[in-house]
């Protein structure tokens, strides 16, 4: 929102978004976020969108009728970022220096470890923990009857006690 205040001079009404709106923003998103965030940025704007417009309350339009497909980022490359032996031995041996980097650890430890999103990650309960198999049903792919199972030990069983206990979603 703040993004889109400082290019359209205001803040968002369903007005602005004319196409030549949406592709500054477009346009600013592919300029300053990673491919991937920009990308997520405007899958969130689209989704908004299409939710206030199909809203009982909703009167109006918007005068983009094409906002699905110029929101759509589908021609930014994604860039795949893998961590080395020794970037892993810094991460695990890092030791944070307040809650919210204790937080953000044991959340980024449980994604690491399991190959978990972050939506998975910070919804985990020690109760999908029997033995050393962790057992949950991913969000994303929840309608698709996916069930993950993957041998974790101590240490992401640690982490997710502690984002169960403590408010570690900063979404």
């Amino acid at each position: 929102v703040e993004k889109m205040r400082k290019l359209f001079g205001k803040l968002p009404e369903l007005n602005d978004f004319s196409e030549d709106n949406l592709e500054l923003l477009v346009n600013s998103l592919k300029e300053t976020e990673s491919p991937g965030t920009a990308r997520q940025y405007a899958s969130l704007i689209k989704s908004t969108i299409t939710r206030i417009l199909e809203s009982n309350d909703c009167r109006e339009s918007i005068p983009c009728r094409r906002y699905m497909k110029v929101l759509s980022l589908k021609g930014c490359p994604t860039t795949k970022t893998y961590m080395s032996l020794d970037d892993l031995k810094k991460f695990m041996s890092y030791e944070p220096k307040n809650t919210r980097e204790r937080n953000c650890k044991a959340v980024f430890t449980v994604m690491l470890m399991t190959g978990a999103r972050y939506s998975d990650a910070v919804s985990l309960k020690s109760t999908y923990i029997q033995g050393d198999v962790l057992t949950f049903v991913p969000k994303k792919t929840k309608f698709h009857g996916t069930v993950v199972s993957i041998r974790v030990g101590e240490e992401v069983s640690k982490c997710i006690e502690h984002i169960e206990k403590n408010k570690c979603d900063y979404h």
